[in-house]
C-alpha cells in the first residue's frame, strides 16, 4: 500500500513550495515533465490510472506565487 507515501509526499510538496523562490522554480521545471510522462504512460502502467488534471492542478496551486507565504511555520 502507497498511502503513508502519497501522504509525505502530500505533506512536503506544498511546504517546499511554501518557502517560494527557488523552490517554487525548481517544481515549475518538473511540471512539463511530469505531464508528459503521465500522457505517455502505456495503458499496462499504473501511472495511466493517475488523473492528469489533478496533478496540474496540485501542481498550479503549489507554484502560485500568492502560495509562498515566506514562512512555512506560520
Amino acid at each position: 500500500d502507497d498511502s503513508l507515501l502519497r501522504h509525505m509526499l502530500g505533506v512536503f510538496f506544498p511546504f517546499y513550495a511554501s518557502f517560494g523562490g527557488s523552490n517554487q522554480e525548481s517544481l515549475c521545471a518538473a511540471v512539463l515533465p511530469t505531464l508528459q510522462t503521465l500522457f505517455n504512460a502505456p495503458l499496462s502502467s499504473p501511472l495511466s490510472a493517475v488523473d492528469v488534471e489533478d496533478v496540474a492542478n496540485f501542481f498550479m496551486s503549489i507554484t502560485s506565487p500568492s502560495f509562498a507565504t515566506g514562512d512555512p511555520l506560520e
